[in-house]
C-alpha cells in the first residue's frame, strides 16, 4: 500500500471517528428528529392568550411567576428563545392555540396551553388522546349564544322550541355548538336525535341536512346575527363590548373557560419525557400560587383603599 493510500485511510478513520464521538444535540433550532424524542415538546399560544386585553391576560407575565416562561415570549418581543435558562430538556414552540389538539393527537407536541374551550371543541369533533394536566386561573371567558335583541326566544331552549326551520348558528366552536344543541331536550323533543348539520365552507360536512345549520365561522360572527342572516351565534365573551356594539342579546351562558395545561395521553408512557412534564408543572403550580396570592392581595388593597367604603 502506497504512502497516499495508507494517509486517505488514516484521516478517514479518524474522521469516522470524530463523528461517532460527536453529541447528536447541538442546539434546539437545528435537532434532529431522532433526537428531539428526548425533548419534552411544548407549544405555547401566540395571539389574544398572550396579550393584555380584557379577560385574556398576559400568559408571558404569569407564567414568569413560576419561572416557567421561555426566554424572549411576550407580548411585542421578536427574538423568542425555545428553551427555559435553566432547563434545557425542554423545548418551547409558539403557534395557533387552536391547532393544537391535532398537533398533539398526531404525537407532533406533547403538551400545549390554550384556554379549555379550544379542547372542547377539539373533543367533540373527534380529537382524542389528550388529557388536562393542570387548569391556569388567570383570565376567563364564557361561551355564550347571542340572539337579536327583538328575538322572541329568551333561552336556548325556547330558540330551538320556537324558531321557524331552518335554525342558523354561527359559531367558531361548531363541533361544540353541535353537541350544545344536541343536549337540548326541546332539541330532542322536535327533531329527535339527529344531530344539527355543520357547514364548512358552504358544504355540510355530513351527508344531508337537517333542521339545525351550524356555520363554522372564522370570526365575526355576531355582526352577521344583527342583520338578520342568522337566528343566533355562539361566541366566546371576554369583555362583551362586541356583543352590545352589534345590539344582541345573550340568551344562554352556555360554559366558562380558563386556561389549562394539556398534554397527550401516551406522554405518561416514556418516563423521561413525563419526568419533564412533572418538572414543569411543578413550576405552573407555584406560578399559580404565587398568582392567587396576589389577587388576594390586590383584593385587600381595594377593600381598605381611602376610595372605598368597605361595601361591594
Amino acid at each position: 500500500m502506497s504512502l497516499n493510500s495508507q494517509a486517505i485511510m488514516r484521516g478517514t478513520s479518524a474522521a469516522t471517528h470524530r463523528a461517532a464521538r460527536r453529541p447528536l444535540i447541538r442546539s434546539p433550532e437545528c435537532t434532529p428528529t431522532r433526537a428531539r424524542a428526548r425533548l419534552l415538546t411544548i407549544m405555547l399560544p401566540n395571539g389574544s392568550s398572550n396579550s393584555n386585553s380584557e379577560g385574556r391576560s398576559n400568559l408571558a407575565g404569569f407564567l414568569g411567576l413560576g419561572r416557567a416562561c421561555p426566554i424572549g415570549y411576550g407580548p411585542g418581543q421578536r427574538e423568542f428563545g425555545p428553551v427555559l435558562p435553566d432547563t434545557p430538556d425542554i423545548l418551547f414552540i409558539v403557534g395557533r392555540p387552536q391547532n393544537a389538539p391535532s398537533l398533539a393527537e398526531r404525537g407532533e407536541i406533547d403538551a400545549f396551553i390554550c384556554f379549555a374551550d379550544l379542547a372542547w371543541e377539539a373533543e367533540a369533533a373527534g380529537v382524542h388522546g389528550i388529557d388536562h394536566v393542570l387548569d391556569l386561573p388567570f383570565g376567563s371567558i364564557d361561551i355564550v349564544v347571542a340572539a337579536a335583541k327583538d328575538a322572541p326566544a329568551s333561552t336556548l331552549c325556547d330558540l330551538v322550541a320556537r324558531a321557524p326551520i331552518p335554525i342558523r348558528c354561527i359559531s367558531e366552536l361548531p363541533f361544540f355548538a353541535r353537541r350544545t344543541f344536541s343536549r337540548e331536550r326541546s332539541y330532542r323533543a322536535r327533531f329527535g336525535s339527529t344531530p344539527p348539520t355543520i357547514l364548512q365552507h358552504n358544504r355540510p360536512t355530513t351527508a344531508g341536512t337537517t333542521p339545525v345549520i351550524i356555520d363554522a365561522s372564522a370570526g365575526s360572527s355576531e355582526p352577521l346575527v344583527q342583520r338578520g342572516h342568522y337566528e343566533c351565534c355562539m361566541v366566546v365573551r371576554s369583555s362583551g363590548a362586541t356583543i352590545r356594539a352589534c345590539q344582541l342579546k345573550v340568551i344562554e351562558v352556555v360554559a366558562s373557560a380558563c386556561p389549562a395545561l394539556f398534554c397527550r395521553s401516551d406522554v405518561r408512557n416514556e418516563p423521561f419525557l413525563l419526568q419533564q412534564l412533572d418538572a414543569y408543572v411543578e413550576r405552573l403550580a407555584l406560578a399559580k400560587q404565587r398568582w392567587l396570592e396576589l389577587q388576594a392581595c390586590r383584593q385587600l388593597e381595594f377593600h381598605f383603599s381611602p376610595l372605598h367604603d368597605g361595601r361591594e
